[in-house]
């Protein structure tokens, strides 16, 4: 069984420095009471450039170029992400391919 965690994130305040990382590491041991201890790391700031910046970058580059496309739903992310790249996949997801 898995009794510890480390988890290796970016410097991001805003995505992985608050109150609802904090509250998903106390659902994670209250719900796996086997895990005993959560670590979180952070990459030291201006080193953590990865791919996923670069894909992030060009969705948002699209969706303002296209701005007279509304996103109102998962599904107009979906063709907004499938218009802005071949490199990348898009694939449909349900709940239940998360549990």
């Amino acid at each position: 069984d898995i009794e510890k965690i480390t988890l290796w994130t970016d410097n991001c305040y805003g995505q992985n420095k608050n109150k609802s990382i904090i509250m998903c590491f106390f659902w994670i041991i209250h719900k796996y009471p086997q895990i005993k201890e959560i670590n979180q790391k952070f990459l030291l700031k201006g080193h953590t450039h990865m791919e996923a910046d670069t894909i992030h970058a060009l969705i948002e580059k699209k969706r303002k170029k296209t701005a007279n496309m509304t996103i109102l739903t998962p599904w107009d992310w979906q063709q907004l992400v499938r218009s802005t790249s071949k490199k990348y996949s898009v694939y449909n997801m349900e709940l239940d391919d998360f549990l």
